[in-house]
């Protein structure tokens, strides 16, 4: 998922923000930071990247933004991502579970 750092926001609180209007997740405290900031080719945006850890059992209340999820094994994950930037933070995350 993805979102907008409002005014007065830091990537942080609008991470988590975002998580909650998407998804129904209270991600307070939950969040790790990836370290991996990135850049659409389309235009100048930058992304920051974190990951949330969630209970095996959870499934997310989706709202009108995302489209669907999907559960991916480690192996694998995040090669369907369309984005490149996307991708890396999907590597930088598995690098992370790996140490």
């Amino acid at each position: 998922m993805a979102g907008v750092v409002e005014h007065g926001e830091t990537a942080v609180q609008a991470a988590i923000r975002e998580v909650r209007e998407e998804t129904g997740l209270d991600a307070h405290g939950g969040l790790v930071a990836l370290e991996h900031r990135y850049e659409y080719p389309v235009e100048s945006v930058f992304v920051e990247s974190f990951a949330i850890e969630v209970p095996w059992e959870w499934k997310p209340y989706l709202n009108e933004e995302p489209d669907a999820y999907e559960w991916w094994q480690v192996e694998g994950a995040g090669r369907g991502l369309y984005w490149e930037g996307t991708r890396e933070a999907v590597e930088v995350l598995l690098r992370c579970l790996k140490s």
